[in-house]
């Protein structure tokens, strides 16, 4: 496994220790679910901003709940 450095200040690393507690965890795992958290964060806001972008191009299709039943052949089974 591989290991980071990172250097803070002293007041940083009180609030990083003390938001790890409130989280219950360690400090490096604290630190390392916020990053990946950021970078998930940053994919789901990439995917909302392409979908805007379809929407106003007119390439989102939306379907109501019957038409949805319908394509599905469901009608039978409500």
């Amino acid at each position: 496994m591989s290991q980071i450095s990172l250097t803070v200040s002293p007041e940083e690393q009180g609030a990083m220790e003390r938001y790890a507690k409130k989280m219950g965890l360690s400090v490096p795992d604290a630190i390392k679910n916020r990053f990946f958290q950021s970078i998930e964060d940053e994919i789901d806001f990439q995917r909302i901003i392409a979908h805007r972008e379809r929407k106003a191009r007119g390439e989102v299709k939306f379907y109501t709940h019957d038409e949805i039943v319908k394509e599905l052949g469901l009608e039978d089974d409500l």
